[in-house]
């Protein structure tokens, strides 16, 4: 039963040291900002499975009955009582809706353009958003500690096992 909570936070982590690097190593070497989205995506993923990893852990003692597999339906589970439970900051929660709202509108989107330094993109009502190099730093850095207290409590279990 553990290995999905386990295989859960092995992916978030892997999909957030991507990210990272995109952002932190590659983005300032090309300046290319395509790679603000691909960035985002690799962060959506990491943040929405150490999400699922904590909402799995709950289910698994019973603090939360079955969770549905619908963004939004598990994103207010999750910031009523897992986020609270875990001491997940509020802002955390805010990242995560935000990030993964981008994806979703980036996959809507007819259009997408790069413009100086930001990648933007449209809804089909002509609504933009905007990524920037910046924006995307204090997301990752706020996933960063989204994602340690999900790797702690992973340890803590770990120890707890053994």
């Amino acid at each position: 039963m553990m290995e999905r909570f386990t295989t859960y936070v092995v992916e978030a982590n892997k999909a957030f040291k991507i990210a990272d690097h995109l952002i932190y190593v590659t983005y300032p070497v090309l300046q290319d900002n395509k790679l603000l989205a691909t960035a985002l995506e690799h962060l959506a993923v990491a943040l929405q499975k150490g999400m699922e990893a904590l909402l799995y852990y709950d289910a698994l003692y019973k603090r939360i009955s079955a969770f549905p597999t619908v963004f939004s339906s598990q994103w207010q589970i999750f910031k009523q009582g897992t986020a609270k439970r875990h001491n997940i900051s509020e802002r955390s929660c805010e990242v995560i809706r935000d990030v993964v709202e981008l994806i979703e509108n980036r996959r809507d989107s007819p259009v997408e353009f790069s413009r100086k330094d930001k990648y933007v993109f449209a809804s089909e009502s002509y609504k933009l958003r905007t990524l920037t190099h910046e924006k995307m730093k204090s997301y990752i850095n706020e996933g960063k500690s989204f994602l340690q207290k999900v790797n702690d409590i992973h340890a803590t279990h770990d120890r707890r096992l053994s």
